[in-house]
C-alpha cells in the first residue's frame, strides 16, 4: 500500500508538471516574439518569470490611422491564476487595439469584462499608451501601474503619473487620459514592480533610484545594454537568490 501510494503521488506530480509546462508554452506563445517595426523608433522588451507561468504582460499592437498601442501590465498574485488573467488581458488587448476610440473607452471596456470574470482578489495594474509615431504624441492611461519614465537627451526625467485605479479592482472605473510627447532622442521605460520591489526578505527592496540612475547614465547606449544593466542590478541585489516576482521591462527610443 505504501509503495502504491508513493507511485500514485509521483505520477500525479508528473502529470501536474506536464500540465504546467504546457501552460508555460501557451503563455509564451501569447506574448509577442518580435515587436513590430516603426520607422524612426527602436524597441526592446524582456520578461523574466519567477515561476513557470506568471502574471506580467506586454504588447505592442497596430492601431487605426497608423498609431501604435503600447501595453505593459501586472496581474495581482502569482502562478496559474495570475497567468489565466494575464492571458485574458492579452486577448482583450489584441481585440480592442483594432477598435477606434479613445484610450479611456478601451480601458473602460477592458475593466468591464475583467471585473465580471476575475476573482475577488484579482486585479491588473496596466499602462496603456497610444503612440502617434509621426508626431511623437503619446496618449496614455496609467491604471495604478509603476510610473513609466521618460529620459530626455539632456538627462531630465518625466514620470507618467496614474490616471485611474487598477483594472478590475473596483465596480466603477474613473479614468482620464494623460498626454506627453516623445521627441528625438527620448527614451521611454515601462516596467513592472518586480524591478523596484525586488527583495529577498520582504523588508529591503531595490527601489527605483538605481533604475533611474541606470536609465539616465546610459540613455544613449544600445537598448540591450540598458536592459542588461537593469537586469544585472536586480540580480546583484538578490545576491544570487530567486526573484520573488516577475521582472518585465519595455524600452522605447525615438531616434
Amino acid at each position: 500500500t505504501a509503495t502504491a501510494n508513493a507511485v500514485a503521488i509521483k505520477l500525479r506530480n508528473q502529470s501536474m508538471a506536464s500540465e504546467l509546462a504546457t501552460a508555460a508554452r501557451i503563455q509564451q506563445a501569447i506574448l509577442p516574439d518580435k515587436l513590430m517595426e516603426i520607422e524612426g523608433y527602436e524597441w526592446l522588451a524582456r520578461l523574466d518569470m519567477c515561476r513557470a507561468v506568471g502574471g506580467d504582460l506586454y504588447h505592442v499592437l497596430p492601431r487605426p490611422e497608423g498609431r501604435v498601442m503600447v501595453a505593459l501590465g501586472d496581474v495581482a498574485g502569482k502562478g496559474t491564476p495570475a497567468s489565466m488573467a494575464m492571458s485574458a488581458c492579452m486577448v482583450l488587448l489584441s481585440t480592442l487595439a483594432d477598435i477606434g476610440g479613445q484610450l479611456d473607452q478601451i480601458m473602460g471596456m477592458m475593466h468591464s469584462k475583467l471585473y465580471e470574470n476575475l476573482t475577488m482578489e484579482q486585479f491588473i495594474t496596466l499602462f496603456l499608451g497610444d503612440l502617434d509615431p509621426e508626431s511623437g504624441r503619446l496618449s496614455f492611461v496609467n491604471a495604478g501601474h509603476e510610473l513609466p519614465l521618460i529620459i530626455r537627451p539632456d538627462g531630465s526625467m518625466e514620470e507618467l503619473e496614474p490616471c485611474s485605479p487598477p483594472v478590475g479592482m473596483l465596480p466603477e472605473f474613473p479614468c482620464r487620459i494623460g498626454v506627453t510627447t516623445l521627441g528625438p532622442g527620448d527614451l521611454l521605460a515601462i516596467f513592472s514592480d518586480g524591478i523596484p520591489e525586488a527583495t529577498l526578505d520582504g523588508e529591503e527592496f531595490l527601489g527605483i533610484e538605481p533604475v533611474k540612475s541606470i536609465l539616465t547614465e546610459m540613455r544613449e547606449q544600445p537598448l540591450l545594454e540598458i536592459s542588461n544593466a537593469i537586469g544585472d542590478a536586480v540580480a546583484e541585489f538578490l545576491k544570487g537568490g530567486h526573484a520573488s516576482d516577475d521582472v518585465t521591462l519595455l524600452l522605447l527610443r525615438r531616434k
